[in-house]
């Protein structure tokens, strides 16, 4: 779901390089999530894939800048 609306990946699954350079030049403006709309979105395939999908993504970028953008940007706008 999205990426194919919204493609930052190769057919390959490859991370665009415009985007790479995108997270690595602002990744303290990025967040991960999943956005369940409609109920079939929590459906076990759509959530994993979903998560999966972004696994791969931030796999491809240094572990300081995924971090940021998998959790530590999170965890300070909320505060937490």
């Amino acid at each position: 779901y999205g990426r194919e609306k919204t493609p930052i990946t190769e057919e390959s699954g490859q991370l665009k390089s415009e985007w790479k350079k995108l997270f690595e030049k602002f990744s303290h403006r990025f967040m991960l999530g999943v956005d369940g709309v409609f109920p079939d979105h929590y459906e076990k395939y759509v959530y994993v894939s979903s998560v999966m999908a972004q696994r791969e993504i931030m796999s491809q970028l240094g572990p300081q800048i995924a971090r940021k953008i998998a959790y530590d940007n999170a965890k300070n706008l909320l505060k937490v």
